[in-house]
């Protein structure tokens, strides 16, 4: 079984933007400085700072003037900093996440590996080309982003971007690579208030129980907030807040049946009890 080893502060920052207020690149002054004000509130001590998936309308490794704010409180308060932003590589865009270190250099980063039909690549472009639709598709989608390796820790913390928190056996290798605590960072304002807020979080209690790890979850509009390793609830914020969440949880190590197993003793019991379910028709047809 997972065992707690050590504890990890973290504050979990909800913006609050609107996702048209975000998607626009005309608003990123007001929304930096909306940034700031939220960074400047966070006090130590604390041992990471983790901002939701796509923080701002930019690539923030790019534009370096967009990334300082997060660079800033890095090196303020001497911790650890997630980010999420777009990284465009000679492969293509990736949607990323940025592990800050204490310095204010960036150490690293995380690619989402499951991206969202329709919503971050379009499954079939040729044929919807070939079909006469491709213009159309082109205005909703103009490139298809690129997905990363697979499931890595960056550095010491398991990160899933977004829909990925769906995917048991994204969390599973993260915690048998040596995750003490997963992450999510997330833009659920696509979902405006509606329950697909609370949805999406309440994966997150599935899979923290499943791994034996606490799960945190930093969302643009909500749901913010974590699940201790049993899957019970530490707190969120309301959704549409705009506000920091402060935490502590207890970095696990081990290794729960689901991480050594995954589903397989599930599909044996499933095997077994198909074949007695046979047996028993069978004997039964005489």
């Amino acid at each position: 079984m997972a065992e707690a080893a050590g504890e990890l502060r973290v504050t979990l920052v909800q913006p609050g933007f609107s996702q048209e207020e975000k998607l626009d690149r005309e608003n990123l002054p007001q929304l930096l400085v909306r940034y700031r004000e939220l960074l400047s509130g966070i006090q130590g001590p604390v041992d990471l700072v983790v901002v939701p998936e796509n923080a701002l309308p930019a690539f923030l490794l790019e534009e370096s003037q967009y990334l300082a704010p997060f660079r800033e409180t890095a090196r303020r308060l001497s911790c650890d900093l997630l980010v999420g932003t777009g990284v465009r590589r000679e492969e293509g865009v990736f949607n990323s996440v940025l592990l800050i270190r204490p310095s204010g250099e960036v150490a690293g980063a995380y690619d989402k590996v499951r991206l969202v039909p329709f919503g971050e690549y379009l499954p079939a472009r040729g044929l919807w080309r070939a079909l006469g639709l491709g213009p159309l598709l082109a205005r909703l989608l103009p490139y298809d982003l690129v997905p990363g390796a697979g499931p890595q820790p960056l550095g010491p913390y398991g990160i899933m971007i977004c829909f990925e928190s769906q995917f048991p056996s994204l969390a599973r290798g993260l915690a048998a690579k040596g995750a003490p605590v997963l992450i999510v960072p997330t833009n659920d304002a696509w979902f405006g208030r509606s329950r697909f807020l609370r949805e999406h979080f309440a994966m997150g209690a599935l899979r923290a129980a499943e791994c034996g790890r606490a799960l945190l979850q930093a969302a643009q509009t909500g749901v913010t907030g974590g699940f201790d390793g049993r899957g019970r609830s530490l707190g969120t914020l309301p959704p549409g807040d705009e506000g920091t969440f402060e935490i502590a949880v207890p970095l696990c190590q081990g290794r729960t049946p689901f991480v050594r197993w995954g589903d397989a003793p599930a599909l044996l019991l499933a095997g077994v009890l198909a074949g007695v379910g046979g047996a028993f028709r069978r004997r039964g047809g005489r």
